[in-house]
């Protein structure tokens, strides 16, 4: 992926919607009203199940419908990304 190659080898922080990025990155971080949720990569956060796995399944339940719901999806969750 040409974002991860350029990045290497310094630590980058992405806060980003782009729910498309997530699988490709070392550590995410989820927060909820400026406080950390959940930490850990993004298979370890499906695998636990918790609000950042609820977020990518309504996401991805809305991304069946009209584009109008991703805006919706991008103010319920802020994710923050630190890549290393």
């Amino acid at each position: 992926m040409i974002i991860k190659s350029c990045l290497l080898p310094q630590t980058r922080v992405l806060v980003t919607h782009g729910v498309r990025y997530l699988p490709h990155v070392d550590r995410i971080i989820v927060m909820e009203k400026g406080k950390i949720t959940e930490v850990g990569t993004y298979d370890e956060l499906l695998q636990e199940g918790k609000n950042f796995a609820k977020f990518l399944e309504e996401y991805a339940t809305n991304q069946e419908g009209d584009e109008e719901d991703e805006a919706e999806c991008k103010n319920a969750t802020h994710t923050t990304v630190i890549t290393a």
